[in-house]
């Protein structure tokens, strides 16, 4: 495994905070053992497996092939997945901001499995900043766009990151349109405790769920041609929504999309995110 810096701290819309609570908590995780048994066997990565496989059957291929950006990795299940699953994948690379991801972490998520680590590049670095232009056959992101300031701006470095024809694959929580900006106002002021670790309030770091039409409209100007699904009703998800509608909380739901770069760009206006 091959580790790539691309400077994260110079992403103007990533806080600093952000950066410093997700390297304690995957500090935090590298300090465990990992069995791949354990790893795959979570509900919530059965779910992203399935929505994986759902995403490869949009994009109207058999398997994945070329190179791949696996972008806000968490602890690298998703490449570890693909790295053992899919071996005509020439290159992963898997990008998370913070040194203990991509230091510890991940390397021991990646070694639970059967593959060649050669094609593994480690890259600490962020959304919004991806050197790499016209590279990437596919990137995907498995529940990290939650966790960009300029849901527009991470658009439009995958989409400039992407070969013409690639797929910018998601699986990804968002909000129904109708919920109100003083939710997320409300939101920004509250204290949390981060994974029992650290108090932290919201406004401090990225942690954003998006409305549908957001989504379309930052994939829109990016120049993707989109196509959107709500998975809100797969089986791992279903008994969560009903309890939340029980308790009158504000509902989180899940989408997969499938974002494809047109290998002819088609003609679009400017808009002022991009002035």
């Amino acid at each position: 495994m091959k580790v790539l810096d691309w400077s994260p701290e110079s992403d103007s819309f990533l806080k600093k905070k952000e950066i410093e609570i997700h390297n304690l908590y995957h500090g935090e995780l590298a300090k465990n053992s990992f069995q791949k048994k354990e790893i795959f066997g979570r509900r919530s990565i059965k779910m992203r497996i399935r929505a994986l496989k759902r995403l490869l059957r949009m994009t109207g291929h058999s398997t994945f092939t070329g190179k791949v950006l696996d972008a806000g990795a968490g602890d690298g299940w998703c490449s570890a997945y693909l790295l053992e699953n899919y071996p005509s994948l020439e290159e992963i690379y898997t990008m998370e901001i913070n040194e203990n991801a991509i230091q510890s972490l991940i390397p021991k998520v990646i070694d639970t499995v059967n593959g060649d680590n050669e094609k593994v590049n480690l890259v600490r670095g962020s959304f919004n900043n991806i050197p790499l232009k016209n590279h990437f056959d596919y990137v995907i992101t498995m529940g990290a766009l939650d966790h960009s300031d300029n849901l527009y701006q991470s658009f439009k470095a995958i989409f400039d990151s992407l070969k013409d024809g690639g797929y910018f694959l998601a699986q990804e929580p968002f909000l129904r349109d109708t919920v109100s900006n003083d939710f997320y106002h409300n939101r920004g002021a509250e204290t949390i405790n981060f994974k029992g670790l650290v108090e932290v309030k919201n406004d401090d770091r990225t942690d954003i769920f998006y409305r549908l039409c957001e989504y379309r409209t930052a994939a829109y100007h990016a120049g993707f041609d989109i196509e959107v699904k709500d998975i809100s009703l797969d089986r791992a998800n279903w008994r969560r929504i009903f309890m939340n509608a029980v308790k009158g909380k504000t509902q989180t739901y899940n989408l997969v999309f499938c974002a494809h770069k047109p290998k002819a760009a088609r003609p679009r206006v400017p808009t002022a995110w991009e002035e």
